[in-house]
């Protein structure tokens, strides 16, 4: 493991080079708000694809049946922390133990994408320099995905408008939008998969959100799925055109994503 105390002297001037520092930030903190740097390679893995095996006497091989899921994926940052490790190390606890969900995660190896992750603890502690230094490892537990950063972004839409997947995997958008004016209103987006349709049933005042994900429609706190009926859109890889009436402010985040 690398870590600051080891780096060779430059030439002719007495004194180390700066290193190549990384960072990583997590639930809206980057590590060097406690003086912690990673000191590893960056984080590439990617996640399993999730199936059933099974073994039938006679028959060799397994059958393996898709799941038509990925499953999580654990990311190991070996970080070294190069001064007041015992003053700062109570916060780093702190500050890994502040979500109790899936909280955004990224870092300075990839910036243009960020994981949905959960901290799952502090492993291996090594002090160095009379316990002021030390090097250690921070595990997180993380959704399969790795958001693209563009897609987190809530941009404006008008009926028509084509929103382009270059990825290869269907990605679950959140719609917001105002006032439904009647039955007839509804928000739709056609791809190479299909046509997706939510219809409402009748009017409403004020702001909807449609989740994809976790297929709900609320407003606030308030559920709504009652207020719409069809089916939740997906964004297939390729063109996803977008229509809607009766609906106004029509805003959307993609959540494209990859592997």
């Amino acid at each position: 493991r690398s870590s600051w105390t080891s780096l060779p002297m430059l030439h002719g001037e007495g004194r180390r080079p700066l290193p190549n520092i990384n960072t990583f930030t997590y639930n809206g903190t980057a590590s060097n708000t406690y003086g912690l740097f990673v000191t590893g390679k960056g984080t590439y893995d990617a996640a399993e694809f999730d199936v059933t095996r099974y073994e039938i006497p006679g028959r060799n091989g397994d059958l393996i049946i898709p799941n038509n899921r990925y499953r999580n994926i654990t990311i190991t940052y070996p970080v070294f922390i190069p001064k007041a490790f015992k003053t700062q190390v109570q916060g780093i606890r702190d500050w890994l133990r502040s979500a109790k969900n899936y909280v955004k995660l990224s870092d300075t190896y990839d910036t243009t994408h960020f994981r949905l992750a959960m901290a799952t603890g502090i492993q291996t502690f090594e002090p160095v320099n009379q316990n002021d230094a030390a090097n250690f490892e921070i595990t997180f537990d993380c959704k399969p995905q790795r958001f693209l950063n563009d897609g987190d972004t809530e941009v404006s839409v008008t009926s028509g408008n084509v929103k382009s997947n270059g990825t290869q995997y269907d990605a679950l958008p959140l719609f917001t939008f105002s006032n439904p004016t009647s039955s007839s209103a509804y928000l739709q987006v056609a791809n190479t998969k299909g046509t997706y349709k939510l219809s409402a049933t009748g009017s409403f005042t004020g702001s909807i959100t449609v989740d994809c994900e976790t297929e709900n429609i609320y407003s606030g706190s308030n559920n709504k799925n009652s207020l719409f009926t069809g089916n939740f859109p997906i964004l297939a890889p390729g063109n996803n055109t977008i229509t809607f009436s009766g609906i106004s402010n029509v805003k959307i985040k993609t959540r494209l994503w990859e592997l």
